[in-house]
This record gives C-alpha cells, sequence and structure tokens, in this order.
C-alpha cells in the first residue's frame, strides 16, 4: 500500500493555492497559455504564498496541527544519517519516498520559519542523493519520484542554493531523472496503470524545476506527459472508478492532480 502524509498535504497548499485564482467557482484560464511563470518558487506553493499557509493555521485547527507536526518531524530529521542507496529487492522506491519526505518537510520549514538549520539539512540531503550512481531506472517508479522531491527543494530552496549546489542538483535531475526515460523503451509512457500518472508527474516536476536552464529539454518533457497521461484518464470512465482499486486510485491520482496544479501553475 502506498503511504505518503507530505502528498496529503501538498493537497492542502493546492486548495488554498485554487481559493486565490477562483472567481465565482470557476477558474479562470490563462490568456496566453505560452507564458510562463520564470519565478522561483513556482511548483505547488509558489512565491510569497507562505503567508496564505501562516494565515490558514491560525483559523483551522487541523492545518495547524498538520503544520506543527511537520515541523516536528524536520526538527528530529536533522540529526538523521544521510540515505544511502540500498535497494530493497529490485527497488530503491523505500529511499526514494524517504526522499521526498526529508526534502519536502525540510523545504517547507525553511519556507515557514526561515530558520536555516532547515534549508542546510535539506540541502545535504539533495546533494547526497544527486551523488548516488543512478536512481534505479528498471524499475523507474524509483526514479520518477526521487526526481519529483528533488525538484520540489531545489525550487523551494532556489533562493539559498549556491550556483555550483544549483548545478550539481541540475544535473541529476537530468542525468538520472529524465535522460533514462528516453533511453530504451517505457511501457508506461503510454500505460493505462499508475505509472504513467507517477513516472510523468514526477519528470514533469523535475523539468518544471530547471526549465530556465533547459529550456528545449523541459518543454519535450512536459509535452510528452501531456500527450501520455490520457491513456491512464480514460480509465475513470464512466464514473470515476479505477481499475486497479481505491488503493491505487489514491496513488495515481494524486501524482495526476500535482502535476496538473504544477503545470497551470507554470504555463499561466
Amino acid at each position: 500500500m502506498y503511504r505518503l502524509p507530505l502528498l496529503l498535504f501538498s493537497f492542502v497548499i493546492i486548495i488554498i493555492g485554487c481559493s486565490k485564482k477562483t472567481v465565482n467557482g470557476a477558474t479562470p484560464k490563462p490568456e496566453n497559455p505560452d507564458v510562463v511563470n520564470n519565478e522561483h518558487p513556482r511548483i505547488l506553493l509558489l512565491k510569497n504564498e507562505e503567508s496564505q499557509i501562516l494565515q490558514s493555521i491560525t483559523s483551522d485547527a487541523l492545518l495547524k496541527k498538520v503544520h506543527d507536526v511537520m515541523l516536528a518531524e524536520s526538527d528530529k530529521m536533522i540529526s538523521l544519517p544521510v540515505l544511502e542507496r540500498v535497494l530493497t529487492g529490485r527497488r530503491l522506491l523505500g529511499v526514494s519516498r524517504e526522499a521526498i519526505r526529508r526534502i519536502f518537510f525540510l523545504s517547507y520549514s525553511w519556507r515557514m520559519t526561515k530558520n536555516d538549520k532547515y534549508y542546510l539539512r535539506a540541502q545535504q540531503e539533495m546533494l547526497n542523493v544527486s551523488n548516488f550512481t543512478d536512481w534505479n531506472p528498471s524499475h523507474f517508479l524509483d526514479v520518477a519520484e526521487m526526481t519529483l522531491g528533488l525538484a520540489i527543494g531545489y525550487d523551494w530552496l532556489y533562493e539559498k542554493l549556491s550556483p555550483e549546489t544549483r548545478k550539481s542538483i541540475q544535473s541529476a535531475i537530468i542525468k538520472k531523472g529524465i535522460e533514462p526515460s528516453y533511453i530504451g523503451s517505457h511501457w508506461w509512457i503510454k500505460g493505462t496503470n499508475n505509472w504513467n500518472q507517477v513516472c510523468h508527474a514526477g519528470l514533469s516536476f523535475g523539468a518544471l524545476a530547471i526549465y530556465e536552464n533547459y529550456k528545449d529539454t523541459s518543454e519535450m518533457v512536459m509535452k510528452r506527459a501531456v500527450e501520455s497521461l490520457p491513456y491512464v484518464t480514460n480509465m475513470y470512465n464512466p464514473d470515476g472508478a479505477y481499475p486497479e482499486g481505491y488503493n491505487y486510485w489514491g496513488y495515481g491520482t494524486t501524482f495526476n492532480v500535482l502535476f496538473i496544479d504544477a503545470y497551470e501553475n507554470f504555463k499561466r
């Protein structure tokens, strides 16, 4: 079963973000969808949107509890050893998911508090996984989720990262995330299950994060995602059910929604 609390919190971020875009219950379409958002952060929680979260937690007890848990978990992460590239069977997926959890929580905590202990620990973790020999492309979910985690940290901490650190993370996203998806054939590209949604979302997050440095490659990755996701989203017909059951419905749909939100915020 797939369990990743940070993705649930991502939905909270999306909901808060959507509230400012909605007029009379409708989300306006961009006048020019070719205009891109060149500012960082631009994934999920946009530049200067921290104030909306901080305002919301003063009036929403549940959101405040989630916020406090994330800060507490981030404090626990400070003293943990960095992750190692250790496979479980043929998968690195557990390591990829823990990398997402650490990078997401620590980056969020820095954005909410501006306490550099969170930024420094997130940076350490990002550079560490960037130096892995690879992210296990033989099981591509591992690559996709690692790319997504690294992309969020790179984007959210962009202003704090040195040019050298940015370059190292950019290189990892390209060499260990995006490029392996263009080597050989991959059934998930036009697949009809959750792999399609997870892999395209993860790689697109990487493309969105480093867009200004790899424009052509990033556009290629996102175009492939937009063209390929309908192969699986058609499986929700006619009433929203999912042939893989409710657990994988939650897994695939979560990544699908994260992709849509990130892509719409970028192509605005």
